[in-house]
């Protein structure tokens, strides 16, 4: 298992497996900062075996190294908050065009946000009961 000590360990792990547009994706470091950091409070609060672990800004340090699982839970809640705001995004600017974007067009672009966020949701589930101690998950096989 690797180690992950730093911002731009976990930052990079994030932008690898994250499939949204660049416009959607924090462009400042204080956005970036503050992603990583929300999505340490939602790995705390979900996972009752979460590390203590904070983001020091000045250092851009984490205050104690994490392993790929801890991590992995971590991106997911990132990816999770990346594709909430792409679907609010996307419904905030066309649900006032609906009638010129067409409404099986719109419905069609709304339901697959909404599928990527629930498939993340179901990823986070997963990842959880993975690394529960009592609870054994085998990969789903597809």
């Amino acid at each position: 298992m690797a180690g992950y000590k730093s911002f731009d360990d976990v930052y990079t792990v994030f932008m690898d497996s994250t499939m949204v547009d660049g416009y959607l994706l924090p462009r400042t470091p204080e956005g970036m900062y503050g992603l990583l950091e929300y999505a340490l409070r939602r790995y705390r609060l979900a996972y009752d075996n979460a590390k203590e672990v904070e983001l020091i800004r000045d250092t851009e340090m984490l205050t104690i190294e994490l392993d790929d699982f801890d991590v992995e839970l971590i991106v997911a809640f990132m990816r999770l908050k990346t594709y909430e705001k792409a679907e609010d995004e996307f419904t905030s600017t066309y649900d006032v065009l609906i009638d010129d974007l067409g409404r099986r067009n719109y419905k069609a672009q709304s339901d697959a946000r909404k599928a990527l966020i629930a498939e993340q949701k179901r990823e986070i589930e997963l990842l959880i009961r993975k690394m529960s101690e009592d609870f054994d998950v085998i990969d789903e096989l597809e």
